[in-house]
């Protein structure tokens, strides 16, 4: 998949998802921000972080917030 998703456990246990954006991989990006628009999904934060040499676009949701769209992102973003 060009999105990568994972999901973090807080100390509170609560959950995070991230969605990191792979720049050589605008297509599936382009996907992901069309689900997100089209079902008014805003990251809480968006930044950016390098892992591997690769800066990736990150965006950063409460899993309450996102839970119900996982499926269909994942979907979107490995379709592309």
């Amino acid at each position: 998949m060009s999105v990568k998703l994972e999901r973090i456990t807080t100390d509170s246990c609560q959950e995070r998802v991230l969605l990191l954006f792979d720049p050589s991989e605008q297509a599936a990006r382009d996907k992901v921000h069309s689900y997100l628009a089209q079902n008014d999904i805003s990251p809480r934060r968006e930044y950016t972080e390098t892992r591997d040499d690769t800066e990736y676009e990150v965006y950063y949701f409460g899993s309450c917030y996102i839970e119900g769209h996982l499926d269909n992102l994942t979907e979107v973003a490995s379709g592309a």
